[in-house]
């Protein structure tokens, strides 16, 4: 988030971690994280926004505290596999 024209960061429930950039659009930067490491940022910070995820309540909308950008998250059943993007603010 700290290069300028990136705007939102994507893992998407495959894993892949596509970037959104101003003028540029979304692009895959080719890294793939596991599903493990998906699961494990999304519970933590959930932790950090005073949430909980479960299968019950798999979906997260937050913003964080310290920098104000806003993370929206999804685990299964609703989402194939665990899939967040971090969005900076306008």
């Amino acid at each position: 988030m700290e290069e300028a024209a990136v705007v939102e960061i994507l893992a998407n429930p495959d894993g892949r971690l596509i970037l959104d950039r101003i003028g540029e659009g979304r692009c895959d930067t080719g890294q793939v994280l596991s599903l493990e490491a998906r699961e494990r940022a999304i519970r933590l910070i959930a932790d950090y926004v005073g949430e909980t995820v479960t299968r019950e309540n798999p979906r997260l909308s937050g913003v964080l505290p310290e920098t104000g950008e806003r993370f929206q998250a999804m685990l299964p059943p609703v989402a194939a596999g665990p899939a967040f993007s971090i969005r900076k603010r306008p």
